[in-house]
């Protein structure tokens, strides 16, 4: 598999598009199942505090100056469940199977909250279908 950070969406989706090519040149196509993005997250209907909040957070684990603005656009995903349920499926819809997602608030149990019940039903579907590949019958 292949993990990366702070990438745009169409950008991931040539990187992955690119290291399955490779696989295939080097005898190995279909090995690689997994392409697992890092993104960062704050749920929060007040935008302005999503980012404010996002940067903070940011800041302190990175230095002030540690994440600019092209990284942020690229590696956050906040605002409301729908503006998150949008970024996190650009990300899926260009190949990733697997979004790790890492919560910018000081807020870290009301944001795993919200993200279950706001964000994730909203890719029920697309979890299920591909958890079967990987046990060998249908998602539970």
């Amino acid at each position: 598999g292949w993990q990366t950070d702070g990438t745009p969406p169409h950008v991931f989706g040539e990187r992955w598009q690119r290291i399955q090519e490779y696989a295939t040149e080097y005898g190995r196509e279909g090995a690689l199942r997994e392409s697992v993005l890092h993104l960062m997250v704050n749920i929060n209907d007040d935008t302005a505090t999503a980012l404010r909040e996002s940067v903070t957070f940011l800041e302190g684990y990175y230095g002030k100056g540690g994440v600019t603005q092209e990284k942020l656009d690229s590696w956050l995903a906040y605002g409301s469940p729908a503006a998150v349920i949008e970024k996190i499926g650009q990300f899926i819809e260009a190949g990733c199977t697997t979004p790790v997602l890492r919560f910018t608030s000081p807020d870290q149990i009301g944001q795993l909250e919200r993200c279950i019940a706001d964000v994730l039903p909203a890719f029920q579907s697309r979890m299920a279908a591909s958890i079967a590949p990987h046990t060998g019958g249908a998602a539970q």
